[in-house]
């Protein structure tokens, strides 16, 4: 498992390292899943507190990979979902959610997110896809 990312990192997307951005409105959770990834992938890992300090992160920094939760205040993730489609900004999102359903997660899919994930979130799971979103990004670049 840790060799899969050392090969990672050894080929890093379009010259730079990955780097992952958490989007989460509660310090708790935001503090756990900068922790979980960060360690478990050994990548740096930001956060941002709401969408629209998300937002900002991704137009001002390169990101391979956004986790962000939907409800939250001042830009929610829907919309941070589709601003980063509106701006055509190139990262892959995973929407994570305890209030998801259905409808909500066919829009975020829609506009763009590559996946949707129901709280609490199984981190085998959630390190297993930015696993491979991360080596697809590098076969495709």
């Amino acid at each position: 498992m840790l060799q899969l990312m050392d090969d990672v990192k050894a080929v890093p997307e379009a010259g730079r390292k990955p780097r992952i951005l958490v989007v989460e409105d509660l310090e708790d959770a935001r503090t756990m899943l900068q922790l979980l990834l960060a360690i478990s992938l050994k990548l740096p890992v930001d956060t941002a507190i709401d969408g629209a300090d998300g937002l900002r992160m991704l137009t001002d920094s390169n990101y391979s990979v956004v986790v962000t939760d939907l409800r939250m205040p001042n830009l929610n993730g829907m919309q941070l979902i589709t601003e980063i489609e509106k701006r055509k900004i190139p990262v892959t999102i995973i929407v994570t959610t305890g209030h998801g359903n259905q409808a909500e997660a066919n829009e975020a899919l829609e506009h763009g997110a590559h996946d949707f994930m129901i709280k609490p979130v199984d981190p085998e799971k959630l390190i297993a896809k930015i696993k491979r979103i991360l080596r697809d990004k590098i076969v495709i670049n």
